[in-house]
């Protein structure tokens, strides 16, 4: 395995899933409770309406967020 990297490319790819959990992790904890101000029930309301994509809705959560 270690011959053509395979090890390394495995430890490289545990270490950097690692990092990523930590990093969303962190992500979370800092952005809190979206349904606390962050207007996630009025676009709930505006997908089910139909007049607003899921994607639109979350871009719009993302943008407040920013």
């Amino acid at each position: 395995m270690t011959e053509h990297g395979v090890l390394r490319k495995r430890r490289l790819r545990r270490a950097a899933d690692e990092i990523e959990a930590i990093v969303i992790k962190t992500l979370r904890e800092r952005m809190g409770d979206l349904r606390g101000g962050h207007g996630i029930e009025d676009h709930a309301a505006l997908v089910v309406d139909g007049t607003a994509s899921a994607y639109t809705a979350a871009d719009d959560v993302v943008a407040s967020l920013t």
